[in-house]
């Protein structure tokens, strides 16, 4: 439960992530053809970069924990197969 429940987490995180992510390619984009305003795309695309290396991270412990639910599953049904009354 506790791996499912971390799972829930990362999903809401990820899609966090990535309505930040739109946020921040829709500003570059309006500010890219403002002249001036090559300090805040520049503070914006830092903030994209650093978006992407969070939701690798996020994605790399969801594939763990997903891996790591199926293994409970199949354990839980091979002794729920084994039990006997």
């Amino acid at each position: 439960d506790g791996a499912q429940q971390e799972l829930a987490d990362i999903d809401r995180q990820l899609k966090d992530r990535s309505d930040d992510q739109t946020r921040l390619r829709e500003n570059i984009r309006s500010l890219g053809n403002v002249a001036g305003q090559q300090e805040s795309v520049q503070r914006y695309s830092q903030q994209l970069a650093e978006g992407e290396v969070q939701i690798t991270g996020l994605r790399d412990r969801q594939g763990v924990l997903r891996k790591q639910i199926t293994q409970l599953q199949t354990e839980l049904n091979r002794l729920i197969e084994n039990l006997s009354f």
